[in-house]
Order: structure tokens, then C-alpha cells, then sequence
């Protein structure tokens, strides 16, 4: 029953999710998941299958109902409900699984409040999704062609070039600075969060950066999930990336982050130099 309920989620994900734009599409959710269980395992979860089921399945549905992709900017738990009753799931799990998709996000804790009191389950799946906000893919290597593409695509879509973002096997006219900035190491490429960003932001067609537009600071839930204030996508690193490296709840999560979070400081930094000149 686990297997199938597990395998129900994945195509739950991969169905709701078509679409997206690749910040919160389906592979971003298994990549959450693939987190999410080797946190759950480095934290001494391997022997408890029914804490595990929680965490994946928890991990595989955290967007589908995101506000960011709803019409009235309210955050809709409906699908992910009458999933949960449709696979038969215990109540006490299906109840933990949307108490854990509820009060995960960063909105929730933007104003330094929490809502709720976390449980291991809890905290294990907010690290993960936290952690694909701020760095590496890891394991998921890309080869250079469809790193140039992908990088490429981002930064495109805000600077307003549409006629070479197209194909990613396909060569590419322009060219982007930030692409030598991206290192390979031994556990992949460091770009996830960076690309996530600049591609969601694209996808809203947000300024890539405007130094007149500064960083927002004291933001409430309210002002975070606004969609009325013009922002940048440079920004998002101040009022967002760069403050979840503090706010991971579990000794791994946290221990994975301060590399990921040392990245993305490098990657800012440099931007502004090359973007005033000075490099």
C-alpha cells in the first residue's frame, strides 16, 4: 500500500504541476522528496516506514496547491485532501501530512512567527524544500550543453530575448556572464538555487535587478505573498535565500546549508561587481 500511494503521489505531482515554470514544477518536488528521505535516514528514520511515508509523501505534494500558481493568491489544499482519502491513508498520517504542507513555507515564518510546533516529520521535509531553494542539485548532474541552455533560458527571459531561449539542445546566439561563475565539483553543478530564482522571476517577468528597487526589510506574511509590489530578482536573495541557512531545524539540514548558502553569497557578490562594472 505504501509503495502504491507513494508512486499515486509522484503522478499527482507530475499531472498538477505540468506546466510550471521549473522553479515549482515536478522535478523540484522530487528533488524535495530525494532530500527529504536522505535527511529523514542521516536522522535516524530508516527503521520507521510509517514516519517515512509521511515524509515523502508530504515532501512530493508540498506545491501542488501553492499560492503562487492560484488565481486568488490563496494557498489550496483541495486536490491534496481528496488525494489523501483516495489512497487510504491512516488519519492520523493524512492529518500530519497537511499540517506539514501548511505551515512549511517561508511565508508562515517571514514575520519570525511560527505557526506551529514542529514535529521530526516536519522540520525534515521544510529543510529539504529549503535546501533546493538555496543550492546545489547535487546528484542531479547536468551535462555543459544543457547547463548553458538551461542558465541561458533564465537570464534570458528577463532581459527580454526571446528568439534564442528556445531548444535546449540547440545553440545559442547570446551570451551570459554568470555562466563561467558556476563551478563543478565532485557532487554536481551549484545552480539550483540561482536558477530556480531567475526562473521563476522571468516567469513573472520581474526585473532581473534595479538598484532603485531595494529589498524589502520587516516584510509580513501579507506583504511577502503580495504579487502587487514591482520586485527584482536579485532581491529575492535578500529577502528570502539568504535567510534560510538560519532558519534549517535539523542539525543535517543545517549542516548542508552552509555550503549552499557560502555559493550564493559568491554568486551575489560577483553579480554586482560585473553589474556596476567593476569586474
Amino acid at each position: 500500500m505504501a509503495a502504491a500511494a507513494v508512486r499515486a503521489a509522484e503522478e499527482l505531482a507530475e499531472r498538477e504541476m505540468a506546466g510550471r515554470d521549473a522553479s515549482h514544477d515536478a522535478a523540484h518536488a522530487l528533488r524535495v522528496r530525494d532530500l527529504a528521505l536522505s535527511l529523514a535516514a542521516e536522522l535516524g528514520l530508516s527503521s520507521s516506514p510509517d514516519r517515512l511515508l509521511i515524509v515523502e509523501i508530504a515532501a512530493l505534494l508540498h506545491d501542488i496547491g501553492d499560492y503562487k500558481y492560484t488565481k486568488d493568491n490563496a494557498e489550496d489544499m483541495s486536490i491534496v485532501e481528496r488525494f489523501l482519502e483516495e489512497v487510504e491513508l491512516e488519519q492520523g498520517q493524512r492529518e500530519e501530512i497537511v499540517a506539514i504542507i501548511k505551515g512549511m513555507g517561508f511565508k508562515n515564518e517571514v514575520s519570525k512567527k511560527s505557526v506551529v510546533e514542529p514535529t521530526l516529520e516536519f522540520a525534515i521535509v521544510q529543510d529539504a524544500d529549503r535546501l533546493d531553494a538555496i543550492g546545489a542539485i547535487g546528484k542531479y548532474c547536468l551535462t555543459e550543453v544543457s547547463l548553458s541552455a538551461l542558465l541561458k533560458q533564465s537570464f534570458l527571459q528577463q532581459l527580454g530575448c526571446s528568439k534564442c531561449c528556445t531548444g535546449y539542445a540547440k545553440s545559442f546566439p547570446c551570451t551570459i556572464l554568470f555562466f563561467p561563475l558556476l563551478p563543478l565539483d565532485s557532487d554536481g553543478i551549484n545552480l539550483s538555487s540561482i536558477a530556480r530564482c531567475f526562473t521563476y522571476g522571468g516567469s513573472k517577468k520581474n526585473t532581473l535587478h534595479d538598484p532603485k528597487i531595494l529589498p524589502r526589510d520587516n516584510l509580513s506574511k501579507e506583504k511577502y505573498m503580495s504579487k502587487d509590489e514591482k520586485q527584482t530578482s536579485i532581491n529575492h536573495f535578500h529577502e528570502k535565500l539568504f535567510k534560510l541557512k538560519d532558519m534549517m531545524k535539523t542539525e543535517a539540514g543545517k549542516k548542508r546549508a552552509e555550503k549552499r548558502h557560502k555559493f550564493m553569497e559568491d554568486f551575489v557578490a560577483e553579480f554586482y561587481e560585473e553589474w556596476s562594472g567593476r569586474a
